[in-house]
């Protein structure tokens, strides 16, 4: 689900330069001349793209891993806040009248996807496999110690300035872990741990180590973001945007159950009659109809333990779920649906219209700056409750 605004550019915009090193040698304040673009996403890599002229060009902007910082005001002090932080990795001189630069990033979650999960570098692999079981947050911060941090064979394949954020005591789901080297990366690693437990993970800077000489990112693993939903807030107050409150417009409304399983066989470790097999089911979803029970058989043969069986079971029923999507035009000037002060990355809020209601989670937030102003597009997934 996506949706998006234009408006006159009501927000001011700064971009900060930082050489691969750390340094901060160059801080741009754009103008109504200026475009960028830039994405935040959750679980993934965000994007950035900026385009100057050439006599704007700095060095900086040509080196590679250089960092590009978005500041964005905020609605309610005005104050310039940090909006996302991208790594540099491309650059193309636009000839002609223009004469200009475009310059292109990443954000700090692309160093997930440039290690490979080695299950070497875990200091207590046994057989070839890194096995884990306890609560998700644990085991993420775990992955990243061992391929990102202080990797116990590899030492070449750590990453300088990564921390892990500090926390308490982890009450996250617990999560049965299992890994051989293959062709997934940590990037894959954490998506598959995130989508079975609800959770996130994503990469803050945090600063220059000077010392050193590199910029410093904290590890963050948890829900992200803020529950705005009428779900959870039916007295009030909760996000709700709909075309009668004002606040949206153009609303599409589709609803696909044709790939939909609610009902999953796990088949785990074993042979023939021997293979231990797990069942689960959505039983909400089952009694919808008399014939809704959609049932679908798994693949997973190094599974052993019950954990890990039913860990199987509901990644399953998760991407199982029947495809939901609401496009629509939000007003992102109009009382609440402004981005930062009624809803952030990662909120739920809830969306309605067509006698039709729904809770969605912000995914996804891409702002884009041009002549014509900004525009604030949004990506959604529909928001499941446990029943």
């Amino acid at each position: 689900m996506t949706a998006g605004n234009t408006a006159g550019m009501s927000a001011r915009y700064q971009v900060a330069f930082y050489e691969p090193a750390g340094r901060l040698v160059y801080i741009h304040t754009l103008t109504a001349v200026d475009q960028m673009a830039y994405t935040r996403r959750l679980n993934g890599v965000g994007a950035f793209m900026m385009s100057l002229p050439r006599a704007l060009r700095q060095p900086v902007m040509l080196r590679k891993d250089a960092l590009a910082q978005v500041y964005r005001s905020d609605p309610v002090t005005g104050q310039m806040r940090e909006d996302g932080t991208y790594f540099l990795r491309s650059a193309e001189h636009v000839p002609g009248t223009y004469d200009g630069l475009v310059i292109g990033g990443v954000s700090a979650e692309h160093l997930f996807k440039r290690r490979v999960y080695n299950p070497d570098d875990d200091p207590n692999v046994a057989g070839g496999f890194s096995t884990k079981s306890g609560p998700a947050v644990t085991v993420m911060r775990e992955v990243i110690t061992e391929q990102m941090i202080s990797p116990a064979a590899n030492p070449e394949r750590a990453f300088p300035g990564i921390r892990l954020a500090d926390i308490g005591e982890d009450t996250s789901p617990n999560y049965p872990f299992r890994r051989e080297i293959g062709q997934q990366n940590v990037l894959d690693v954490l998506s598959d741990v995130a989508k079975a437990t609800k959770l996130d993970f994503w990469l803050a800077f945090d600063g220059v180590d000077t010392a050193g000489g590199y910029p410093r990112f904290v590890f963050h693993a948890g829900r992200r973001g803020t529950d705005r939903s009428k779900h959870s807030h039916p007295a009030g107050p909760y996000v709700y945007l709909t075309p009668s409150s004002g606040n949206l417009v153009e609303p599409q409304l589709t609803l696909d159950s044709t790939e939909e399983a609610n009902a999953v066989y796990v088949l785990g470790k074993g042979a023939n009659g021997n293979r231990l097999v797990y069942r689960q089911e959505r039983h909400s979803a089952v009694v919808e109809s008399p014939f809704n029970r959609v049932e679908r058989a798994v693949e997973s043969s190094e599974a052993d333990t019950l954990d890990e069986l039913l860990a199987a079971a509901s990644t399953a029923l998760a991407e199982g779920a029947p495809q939901v999507t609401f496009s629509f035009v939000p007003l992102v000037t109009a009382a609440g649906a402004i981005y930062q002060l009624d809803w952030r990355l990662g909120d739920v809020v809830t969306v309605g219209a067509y006698g039709y209601e729904m809770d969605a989670r912000v995914t996804a937030v891409t702002v884009t700056l041009t002549g014509a102003g900004e525009t604030v597009e949004v990506e959604t997934e529909r928001e499941l409750w446990e029943t």
